[in-house]
């Protein structure tokens, strides 16, 4: 197949398998106690065009850069078309296919001058600079990589949520940092100070779930719970003021986090939420939608107030 035919394929809609395979507890699921948001705002842009399963977003201070995996085809194919892209804070697309012939990246994570991909059992590692990849890590019995984080020290984390485990990688060694079906399935990571903040799926090893995931904090090998379990839990950022921001795959709900009391829903939209990223000076909330192949930006300033106000 051609580069030309090669891209246009990754152009086309497709449904992912695993996203449409929910477990019936999830429609039990209510947010009844939840302190819910007003009616969503309308979103400050959005993208359509060149977009195909876009499942993490990463903004890039330095280059003033948006980056956005696209899966394209199916969650767990090594078919050769996933993307990554760059897209500016004012939602244009700067480049569809910065990064191409990849499999089916999702995470994303930065740390100096590289860009960490996860894509299904491997960790790329992308010159920011060139686009290049000078290096691939596979991670020995990964099989559904998702969420990747990065401390200031170079140490990344990657979640396989189909084996419940967090691996770490240091100086080009992956090992597993914690492992067990008390992980829940992670799905999103994001580091807060020597913590991990989860998005836990729900425990599973087909994406099916009997009881959904939660959010909690990963300091040593016990969880502290952040949230009651609340649905497929996929991505969890920081909201630059000592709480996170997390979404919901199967319902579309995003959500707001502290430690001192219960989650707050910020805005419901479309299930299919992926992996967001919060631009805090802008108050800006990124979120890939990935089975309506689309990215949104959404002004959090009402229901999220910067701590400073």
């Amino acid at each position: 197949m051609s580069d030309p035919d090669r891209l246009r394929r990754a152009r086309q809609p497709r449904t992912l398998g695993f996203a449409w395979i929910f477990s019936t507890a999830l429609a039990t699921v209510t947010v009844s106690s939840l302190a819910t948001a007003v009616e969503p705002p309308a979103p400050v842009w959005k993208i359509t065009e060149r977009i195909a399963a876009p499942s993490h977003a990463l903004y890039d201070a330095d280059t003033q850069t948006i980056f956005v995996s696209q899966i394209s085809g199916e969650g767990d194919e090594k078919d050769g078309i996933g993307v990554i892209s760059r897209i500016s804070v004012a939602g244009k697309m700067q480049d569809s296919d910065w990064v191409n012939r990849l499999d089916a990246p999702k995470g994303l994570a930065r740390t100096g001058k590289t860009l960490w991909v996860s894509d299904i059992d491997r960790v790329h590692e992308i010159d920011i600079a060139t686009g290049e990849i000078p290096r691939c890590h596979e991670i020995p019995g990964a099989r559904f990589l998702t969420g990747v984080a990065a401390r200031r020290d170079g140490r990344v984390y990657v979640a396989d949520m189909l084996t419940s485990t967090i691996h770490a990688l240091h100086e080009g060694r992956p090992t597993v940092f914690q492992q067990g079906g008390f992980l829940e399935s992670p799905a999103g990571l994001c580091v807060d100070q020597n913590r991990l903040v989860v998005a836990a799926w729900g425990l599973t090893t087909d994406y099916t779930t009997k009881v959904p995931g939660k959010f909690y904090l990963l300091d040593g090998r016990t969880p502290q719970a952040l949230s009651n379990p609340l649905g497929n839990l996929y991505g969890v950022v920081s909201d630059g003021a000592r709480g996170w921001i997390g979404s919901d795959f199967s319902s579309g709900r995003i959500f707001h986090l502290t430690e001192q009391r219960e989650p707050r829903v910020l805005l419901e939209l479309e299930a299919g939420v992926g992996g967001i990223e919060f631009i805090r000076e802008q108050n800006l909330l990124i979120v890939p939608e990935l089975t309506a192949n689309r990215i949104s930006a959404y002004d959090l300033s009402h229901q999220l107030k910067p701590k400073s106000q």
